[in-house]
């Protein structure tokens, strides 16, 4: 396989505040590419990296990564070991990729398939994973939520979509499937929020669910501590997140989250091409939002959705439309989030090397900050 800058992987995982101790680094070895050339993009565009909510952005951003994929497999197709039968399928797969968004489980099974190919593994398993990217291309391009195991999924996707979360063999990340109680609640608060977003900030509203357009839902497997999450997500499962259903949130709560976990994804896609910083990724420093070491990819990933949650709860409590109870609520969540963004911001001006991607956005971060209250 040749050398590659398309839609090149490597397993990241962010999650949150509540999160158990893990790594973020991908595996030695689990670098994953499949090219045909590079795609650069349009530093002149100051509104690519702007820090406020853009569903265009989105839409651009998804194109290139649907591109980008059909054009990998492209390559795969020209491979004298692909199997001739498999052209048609192939075919249509190119077709969806190219005619609109599609499922997150494309992506998830898309780095499957190169890692078995990167592997050296026997052509039974490769086309096996390719008939399972081609059926994932007939899904609906958002499931909305569903339960982590959902029976309308295949085990094997889910094993995988468990292999790409759980990266940390001293730290294992191992969620369940939530009881039905947990489940059915967690989507009213999801729809809460997701109503209370519609009703006062739209274009915020429109934006997390093009990027939340699968939302998994599990729960920790046991009640140790360590065990608890928020939530996850993968560059992966571009278009998904997973949410821990065991933890009840009002409104505000949920909207928190949901931007929080829309930004980890937002942040995948504005790096697709790239990295955010040069820093070795054996480095690890101190994290404002969580108690254990985290390589500077993981505080540059901190900054930016804390920031963009403190922006979120800013143009609520900026609306004048919240209620009393939520107002306050909204106080705590924004109070809470300039801490983090501002800790993990000093943290990033005192050790990151951006990239020329991560420099224009610390620049939309610094920016930000400078310009609030006691910036």
């Amino acid at each position: 396989m040749r050398p590659a800058a398309l839609l090149s992987f490597k397993i990241r995982q962010h999650s949150q505040r509540f999160a158990p101790k893990r790594e973020v680094v991908a595996p030695r070895g689990f670098e994953m590419s499949v090219t045909s050339e590079t795609h650069d993009v349009d530093f002149s565009k100051a509104s690519f990296w702007d820090l406020a909510p853009s569903p265009s952005r989105v839409d651009e951003i998804d194109s290139m990564l649907r591109l980008r994929l059909a054009e990998s497999f492209e390559y795969l197709g020209g491979l004298p070991s692909f199997e001739a039968g498999r052209r048609t399928a192939l075919s249509g797969l190119m077709e969806r990729l190219k005619a609109g968004p599609v499922s997150p489980w494309v992506f998830c099974l898309y780095s499957r398939l190169v890692a078995e190919l990167s592997k050296g593994a026997q052509d039974q398993d490769n086309a096996e994973s390719f008939d399972a990217v081609a059926d994932a291309a007939l899904l609906p391009a958002g499931q909305g939520v569903i339960r982590l195991r959902d029976s309308t999924i295949p085990n094997s996707w889910w094993d995988h979509f468990q292999l790409l979360l759980d990266t940390d063999p001293l730290s294992p990340f191992r969620p369940v499937a939530p009881t039905a109680e947990q489940f059915l609640r967690c989507e009213h608060e999801i729809a809460a929020g997701l109503e209370l977003m519609r009703r006062i900030d739209s274009t915020w509203h429109d934006e997390a669910k093009s990027l939340l357009r699968s939302i998994v839902l599990g729960s920790p497997p046991n009640p140790d501590p360590e065990s608890v999450f928020n939530g996850a997500s993968t560059f992966f499962l571009w278009g998904a997140a997973l949410l821990s259903a065991n933890l009840s949130r009002p409104p505000i709560s949920m909207v928190d989250i949901l931007v929080h976990e829309s930004s980890h994804v937002l942040l995948f896609g504005l790096t697709f091409n790239g990295g955010l910083t040069r820093n070795s990724g054996e480095e690890r420093y101190g994290s404002p939002v969580r108690p254990d070491e985290r390589p500077i990819d993981g505080i540059f990933h901190a900054c930016f959705v804390t920031t963009r949650v403190h922006l979120a709860m800013k143009r609520l409590l900026d609306s004048g439309s919240l209620h009393e109870d939520d107002r306050r609520l909204a106080i705590q969540h924004l109070q809470y989030n300039e801490e983090g963004g501002r800790k993990s911001l000093a943290v990033l001006a005192r050790h990151a090397e951006p990239t020329r991607v991560g420099e224009a956005i610390l620049g939309e971060l610094q920016k930000y900050w400078t310009n609030q209250p006691g910036g």
